[in-house]
């Protein structure tokens, strides 16, 4: 029996239909932690710099591909950092669209903005349309600091609420399937 790589679990929980996110880099944390499906373990990717840590948690959908070639990217909202490599049930309010410099080329990088299903604070939150703003300044303000330090280009092009989002997940469900994984 062959055991399934996190980047292979559903998408979706199959009882209640709420989004799987899988953690990789905890709130509060000053390392970026990323899953390496090849081996099956987290590895530290980046150390921030003094004064910097993730404001959220971050994490991936598993079964999907983005457009930059890895799963699809997640800044979950919860009300206490979350273990690394946690499926937390979540449901989705919208997507941050961003552009970004990699490997020498701009590429679409967006973000699902995601609400723990058990979560206390965020819950009433309906779409990244109608979302606190200054929670949308704060992921802004944070990933251009965090690629700022890096020397990488980075832009915010637009929020969007649910539905833009399913359809992002949708399109990166279907990249992962034609690419073989499921």
């Amino acid at each position: 029996m062959r055991l399934l790589r996190l980047t292979e679990l559903d998408s979706r929980d199959p009882d209640t239909g709420d989004l799987n996110v899988i953690v990789e880099t905890p709130k509060g944390s000053h390392n970026k932690i990323k899953y390496m499906p090849k081996t099956g373990v987290f590895a530290v990717h980046r150390v921030l710099p003094m004064g910097l840590t993730f404001p959220f948690d971050f994490g991936f959908v598993p079964s999907t591909l983005a457009e930059d070639g890895d799963p699809l990217d997640v800044l979950l909202l919860m009300d206490h950092p979350t273990p690394v490599g946690c499926i937390v049930p979540s449901r989705i309010l919208g997507v941050v669209k961003i552009h970004q410099r990699k490997k020498q080329k701009m590429v679409r990088n967006d973000r699902i903005i995601a609400v723990a299903s058990g979560a206390v604070h965020h819950h009433e939150g309906q779409s990244a349309n109608h979302f606190d703003k200054s929670v949308l300044h704060d992921v802004e303000r944070f990933f251009t600091a965090y690629h700022d330090e890096f020397g990488e280009e980075y832009r915010v092009l637009e929020y969007a609420g649910a539905k833009s989002a399913e359809r992002l997940l949708r399109r990166a469900t279907k990249r992962f399937r034609g690419a073989g994984g499921g």
